[in-house]
């Protein structure tokens, strides 16, 4: 239910942005805590983010933090009919998804996680060696007025979020060039 004179965030419109144990709205309730991922999941989360090479970017914003989580095919020269949107670049998305998921904090905070639904294109950036990413965008905002400012709650749950996230693996901003696997013609 919308609280009153609050700016809901816009809805992807596709339902593939409702994080499991969430309302549909992407909000996660009191009662939906995630649990820490076992040792096996995480060995298969650490898996998922060598084989696609998945770094982050933190942006701050007047009103929260976008975490944008950046991601390669893991099997480029398997699959040469790669292409902006097609079931490979789907497939990766959901596997930024799961990563991104197994970082968010496990209570109820006054902060709210939303990811941006599927885009079905490629980002490209030069300090990224330049490679073909699939993209995700995690949002922290406030759960109940979504344009108020960051406050201290917003900037521990990024805090968080990206400790998780470094503890599977994942890279701010690029990935080692001795750990890139080239690319056949």
């Amino acid at each position: 239910m919308p609280v009153e004179g609050a700016t809901p965030a816009p809805p992807c419109g596709h339902g593939l942005c409702d994080w499991n144990g969430r309302a549909a709205d992407g909000t996660r309730g009191a009662s939906s805590a995630i649990m820490s991922p076992r040792p096996e999941e995480l060995q298969r989360l650490r898996q998922l983010v060598t084989d696609h090479q998945v770094v982050y970017e933190v942006r701050r914003l007047a009103m929260g933090f976008d975490i944008e989580f950046y991601g390669t095919h893991a099997h480029r020269n398997e699959h040469p009919n790669i292409r902006p949107g097609c079931e490979h670049c789907e497939e990766l998305w959901e596997r930024l998804r799961e990563i991104a998921e197994a970082a968010l904090p496990p209570d109820d905070r006054a902060s709210v996680y939303r990811a941006e639904g599927f885009r079905p294109g490629l980002t490209y950036a030069p300090k990224r060696h330049p490679r073909a990413d699939v993209e995700l965008v995690l949002e922290i905002r406030h759960r109940h007025d979504y344009n108020a400012v960051v406050d201290a709650c917003e900037q521990r749950c990024r805090d968080e979020i990206v400790a998780g996230l470094r503890s599977l693996g994942l890279r701010e901003g690029t990935w080692p060039r001795s750990v890139t696997v080239p690319i056949t013609p």
